[in-house]
């Protein structure tokens, strides 16, 4: 019995892409190695006080895929007592600042759109072709989003005719 692979193309916006079992081999061996990933709280990478790990399993293999370091609440409260680095004495991101941060995110993710898709293939066993027509567009739209909102948002009601969005945003005095 012969099976024949093909080449799958599908269009996600403007981005195209060419999926081939090479491809997909490729990326899942080199997103496979387990690695052991910390916290990113008050901006910087912190190791857990706990000492443990929880594992991230491919569902399909039981292969861990990562070991996520298990935190605990108390993590959280300390890294706030101090300015955050990316903040000027520790205030509130200006408007233009948070907008230029969440575009800058959006296409950090839209750089490495096919490998965030293959990671969600892996973690939960979805088809690589929803993940990254569906999932990631919908991560990046969210930042996009946001970051537009950082201007235009001022307790006004955006209705949408595939979703909801509430955001409430108060003005500090």
């Amino acid at each position: 019995m012969c099976l024949e692979l093909k080449t799958h193309k599908f269009q996600s916006g403007e981005r195209a892409l060419e999926l081939t079992l090479e491809r997909t081999r490729e990326a899942s061996n080199r997103l496979s190695r387990t690695k052991t990933y910390g916290h990113f709280i008050g901006g910087e990478w912190v190791e857990s006080d706990s000492g443990k790990t929880i594992p991230l399993e491919n569902p399909a293999t039981r292969q861990v895929l990562a070991q996520i370091q298990s935190g605990r609440p108390r993590m959280l409260r300390a890294p706030w007592k101090r300015p955050p680095p990316h903040s000027p004495s520790g205030r509130v991101l200006r408007r233009a600042q948070r907008q230029v941060l969440l575009r800058a995110i959006a296409q950090k993710i839209r750089d490495r759109q096919f490998d965030y898709a293959m990671m969600e293939t892996l973690n939960n066993g979805k088809p690589i072709t929803d993940a990254f027509t569906h999932d990631i567009v919908g991560a990046i739209g969210q930042f996009e989003y946001f970051a537009g909102a950082a201007f235009h948002l001022h307790g006004d009601c955006a209705d949408f005719v595939d979703a909801t969005a509430m955001v409430h945003r108060k003005r500090s005095a």
